[in-house]
């Protein structure tokens, strides 16, 4: 249990044969919560936000996020996104503000 807050996956998730207890994000017996967490890779059991590898490259896709340059949602800028694709492939990564 546990709360998992402003959060992103891009890598598939498996589980051994016979498991269906995995998902695109945290497991189905995962009994915290998740917010505005994201991910777009199988499988997709509903907890997070599933979403397009695009959308995942986009700023707006990312609701409530703190983001360099942006005061909607704080002014700390622990995210940045760079999204010609140089950094991070084009999606969000911490800044070094911290």
């Amino acid at each position: 249990s546990g709360t998992v807050d402003s959060c992103y996956a891009t890598v598939a998730v498996s589980g051994s044969v016979g498991c269906s207890y995995f998902g695109g994000l945290v497991g189905d017996n995962y009994e915290g919560s998740v917010n505005t967490c994201y991910y777009y890779q199988l499988p997709d059991n509903s907890i997070g936000t599933h979403t397009t590898s695009d959308n995942m490259k986009q700023q707006g896709t990312y609701t409530g996020w703190d983001f360099s340059g942006e005061t909607a949602n704080g002014t700390e800028d622990i995210w940045s996104i760079d999204t010609s694709g140089s950094v991070n492939s084009g999606y969000p990564y911490l800044t070094d503000n911290h």
